[in-house]
């Protein structure tokens, strides 16, 4: 009799073994809600820089990862049931194209951290108060040919920004 409770308790054990492996090994996914005023295609670039950049960091889509894509495809009525549906996923974080993007994001959501990306006036249409951060490194202008900076951008304008920034 002890020897059978002694392999089962050793069977038992060597069974549990790979679960409570498997349990160290499990980290967090995070999820990236993209909401995009364009549709897949003008999009492409951004994807890809996007997963590169973040590959590079050590953040792997499908590994522990998740970027979720939502795309109004210029039909900017459909933003607030896009970014409504994105806050439903949970995401740890929302990224929004343009003013039209951000503003829907910032409507459906006042808990998830938004960020902007395209949006070329958030204090003059309300997304934030001022651009308390800012710095003379300027964002960029994108295209497909060139990257042109920002007009009031002091490292190639020699100007400082407008008074409100």
């Amino acid at each position: 009799m002890e020897r059978r409770t002694f392999m089962a308790l050793v069977s038992g054990g060597l069974l549990a073994t790979p679960l409570v492996a498997d349990a160290q090994q499990a980290r967090k996914v995070y999820r990236i809600g993209v909401l995009s005023t364009a549709g897949p295609e003008q999009e492409s670039f951004v994807r890809s820089a996007l997963r590169g950049q973040l590959r590079e960091r050590g953040w792997v889509e499908g590994q522990n990862l998740v970027l979720e894509w939502r795309y109004a495809e210029a039909k900017y009525e459909r933003l607030p049931d896009l970014a409504a549906e994105l806050v439903r996923l949970e995401p740890d974080l929302i990224m929004a194209r343009g003013g039209p993007g951000a503003t829907a994001a910032k409507r459906a959501t006042a808990t998830i951290p938004i960020v902007m990306y395209g949006a070329t006036d958030p204090v003059g249409i309300g997304l934030v108060q001022s651009l308390a951060r800012w710095r003379p490194r300027c964002p960029k202008w994108r295209s497909s040919r060139e990257s042109l900076p920002l007009p009031w951008c002091p490292s190639s304008a020699g100007t400082r920004p407008p008074a409100r920034y």
